[in-house]
């Protein structure tokens, strides 16, 4: 699943988080995920003001890939995290 360039994620309010070394785990209910770097400057993105567009390029910038590119990835990561419950929209 992906999502539109002007979708804004926000974070589930059920959701809790806990950051060990560079890792960030995140739960809900009895599933858990673990995210790497990339993944959790995402979710850390995912506050309703910042839409995919936004968050792409931001990735973009700090992980110097091309734009188009991060647009593509954070759009399925999100879909990924809506299908997960872990993200609604704002």
């Amino acid at each position: 699943m992906t999502v539109a360039s002007n979708f804004r994620p926000e974070r589930a309010f059920d959701v809790q988080t806990s950051t060990i070394d560079r890792d960030l785990y995140v739960v809900r209910g009895t599933d858990a995920f673990l995210f790497g770097e990339v993944e959790a400057r995402i979710w850390n993105l995912c506050d309703a003001s910042n839409s995919i567009a936004d968050i792409a390029t931001h990735v973009a910038d700090v992980f110097r890939v091309e734009e188009s590119l991060a647009v593509d990835d954070v759009s399925e990561f999100v879909g990924q995290l809506m299908e997960a419950g872990l993200v609604e929209e704002a």
